[in-house]
């Protein structure tokens, strides 16, 4: 039996904003999700579009955007072509949404051309290559504390001396939930850590370059609105 995408009813009345917008403010979007950096954290990228957009109903629209990047990325690890995806999703959207013939129409048209930005497709690639299946990130915090050591007599416990420790705290998410480690430090795990983002830091920097110089184009891995690389 033919493989096809299915649509949770509340992503078909998120996607059905697309097919509300007026043709000046869908136009607008269109040329927002071609010219806007890209990153591969869709709630970011989904943020900036709308910046340059301005479109109105800011909740419903950065949802949509959210789904259509889902959708393109379903479309692309299945291997479908973007108009067997345009199509599935606008019938089912007709029958959950109870649409016309004409509107499932536009909608198809509207979805199919969104589908098509590459932007929408990088983002969606990255994203998946960089999280599903993998630990999130969430915080981490480094302790540092004062130690007592005391006399090895158990009757005076006399205050001798003293000692810094340090613990590393990691927060993160799996598919399992929310969890976190800890692990010691000494001091020259401090100095570690610090020279292992540096290194990747300048990693960073050097692959962006590469990709950049080759005419590519580069998905950031910032969340920051402001970022333009």
């Amino acid at each position: 039996m033919a493989w096809r995408i299915t649509v949770p009813d509340d992503e078909g009345q998120n996607l059905r904003f697309l097919l509300n917008l007026s043709v000046e403010n869908f136009e607008r979007l269109a040329e927002a999700l071609g010219s806007t950096a890209p990153t591969f954290h869709v709630g970011t990228f989904a943020r900036r579009v709308l910046a340059v957009a301005g479109l109105d109903n800011y909740e419903a629209a950065h949802e949509a955007l959210i789904n259509l990047n889902s959708i393109s990325g379903v479309a692309f690890n299945r291997g479908e072509s973007l108009d067997r995806i345009a199509s599935d999703v606008s019938s089912q959207l007709a029958r959950m949404e109870g649409l016309s013939t004409e509107d499932e129409g536009s909608f198809r048209s509207r979805l199919f051309r969104l589908l098509s930005i590459p932007n929408v497709s990088l983002v969606s690639q990255a994203f998946s290559a960089s999280f599903e299946g993998k630990n999130l990130y969430e915080r981490s915090s480094v302790s540092t504390e004062l130690g007592p050591l005391y006399s090895a007599d158990i009757d005076s416990m006399e205050l001798l001396g003293g000692a810094v420790f340090h613990e590393l705290l990691v927060s993160f998410s799996s598919k399992k939930g929310d969890s976190e480690f800890t692990c010691r430090l000494d001091y020259e795990d401090l100095f570690e850590l610090r020279n292992e983002i540096d290194r990747a830091l300048a990693r960073r920097e050097s692959l962006q370059k590469y990709i950049v110089g080759n005419g590519l184009r580069l998905v950031s891995d910032s969340t920051n609105p402001s970022d333009k690389d």
